[in-house]
């Protein structure tokens, strides 16, 4: 039979890492039955963004793609100078080590992009394919909101809309939305308070408070700008002529870092708005406002935060340089890590090179999330 299976096992079964930690497992490989003969076993380390999206231009559509790659390297683990090599029937460990580079990008996915890491074994054959085995795994970039700009600071935002054809428009519909804060981190729950003021005396037909995620992916000099709903809170209609939300929740579930430093063909934005829809036919009155989304809370949030991070979880970087300084995080809670839950439909044109290192799988990148003591 020969080979019978190859694995990949991590020390870190939760398979999430931080840019500059050190990943740490072995390559199991199994023969049965009959001795396996190879040129050499090989262990590769990936890390890269793809993106993807088309432009209409009259009848013509045009597709727009580009990449960047973080690291790909190639480790030998039992290379004998190139020769053939036979491997008796049993079971071989090979343990390996390797140090993610600092300034790497969030683990990402999306319809029209992905930041995906992955590790892979390789037995090369002459004389048939490769036998490979591939396992991705998570990376968390740090983005400390102690050193954003206004995480603290309170944010609010306006808008109003007409109904009907000028000149016969009615009175505006207005809304107002403000929050305490603009930086949260997964697990805790955004405190939404708004306004909407109706003096048509028509019934909206629905209302509702979403978190966005607003990304832009840029390719061959052109860009594309895509949105979608991460989490909401309906209401369904209102028919009082005010109408109030006060502080009300609204959970951050486990989403990548804003901006997703360190990658510059994708960007990711988050803003929470508050959307009422009129009737059939209507546009949509939103009020949005911006929030900025980290993994590392706001230290005047620490006690307000608990956790208790398994003994096999990564550990947060509690030491960070910040300018001349050496920023102490000791007593942030441990964070726990949660999966992703957006959904990514699948691409429509796939890579058949992605498809052969199973690229065109799909994947949820894993994130840490906090849990506060307020829900």
């Amino acid at each position: 039979m020969g080979i019978d299976y190859v694995s990949i096992v991590l020390d870190n079964p939760i398979k999430v890492y931080f840019p500059g930690q050190t990943i740490t497992g072995k390559v199991v490989v199994c023969i049965t039955g009959d001795v396996a003969t190879t040129t050499g076993i090989r262990l590769e380390l990936k890390g890269k963004t793809n993106v993807w999206f088309t432009k209409q231009y009259g009848r013509t559509t045009v597709t727009f793609m580009s990449s960047e790659t973080y690291f790909n390297q190639q480790i030998p683990i039992d290379c004998r100078d190139g020769a053939s090599f036979t491997l008796a029937v049993g079971q071989y460990e090979y343990p390996f080590a390797f140090i993610l580079p600092h300034q790497i990008p969030s683990s990402y996915e999306s319809s029209n992009g992905k930041v995906r890491y992955h590790v892979k074994a390789i037995i090369e054959r002459s004389w048939k394919k490769n036998y490979a085995c591939q396992l991705p795994f998570s990376v968390n970039a740090v983005v400390d909101l102690n050193t954003v700009q206004d995480a603290e600071s309170t944010t609010e935002g306006t808008n109003k809309k007409t109904l009907g054809i000028p000149p016969f428009n009615s009175k505006p519909l207005k809304g107002k939305i403000w929050l305490d804060r603009i930086g949260y981190v997964p697990g805790e729950s955004i405190l939404v308070s708004a306004q909407f003021d109706n003096p048509t005396g028509k019934t909206m037909r629905d209302a509702k408070i979403q978190l966005i995620e607003v990304a832009v992916y840029r390719a061959r000099g052109e860009t594309h700008t895509s949105s979608r709903v991460i989490n909401e809170i309906p209401y369904g209609e209102i028919k009082e002529k005010s109408y109030e939300w006060d502080r009300v929740p609204l959970l951050v579930p486990p989403v990548a870092s804003s901006g997703l430093p360190f990658c510059s063909i994708i960007d990711v934005g988050y803003r929470v708005q508050l959307v009422i829809d009129p009737r059939a036919l209507s546009i949509n009155l939103k009020v949005p406002v911006n929030v900025i989304i980290g993994n590392i809370p706001l230290r005047c949030q620490f006690s307000s935060l608990h956790g208790a991070a398994s003994p096999t979880s990564p550990p947060m970087m509690f030491s960070l340089k910040e300018g001349d300084n050496t920023v102490d995080y000791a007593d942030l809670p441990p964070p726990n890590y949660g999966q992703s839950m957006l959904e990514v439909k699948p691409r429509d044109e796939k890579d058949e090179a992605d498809e052969e290192q199973g690229e065109a799988l799909p994947f949820k990148p894993v994130y840490a999330t906090y849990s506060s003591l307020q829900q």
